[in-house]
């Protein structure tokens, strides 16, 4: 689940290089924010990545409840290690 109801879950998929989670989330209200996201799984390590899945930086958090920061109207992809 996301916690903010105007940044819409986008993509999930599989990653192109190994076998890790990618999610893309986009912003739509024009804010810049933190969103929290719940999982099913906990996740070990979340880094953000370009659209073309290279990694930019590691997020701090891990668990089943994360932290990401999103810009105004940005589109934002992370990896998610399991």
């Amino acid at each position: 689940s996301i916690s903010d109801p105007l940044v819409s879950l986008s993509l999930v998929k599989k990653a192109d290089a190994d076998n890790h989670l990618i999610i893309r989330l986009t912003e739509m209200e024009g804010k810049d924010k933190t969103v929290q996201i719940t999982l099913p799984a906990e996740v070990k390590k979340v880094v953000r990545t370009n659209l073309i899945e290279d990694e930019i930086e590691t997020i701090p958090g891990n668990g089943n409840v994360i932290n990401v920061p999103l810009g105004h109207h940005a589109i934002e992809t992370f990896k998610l290690i399991l």
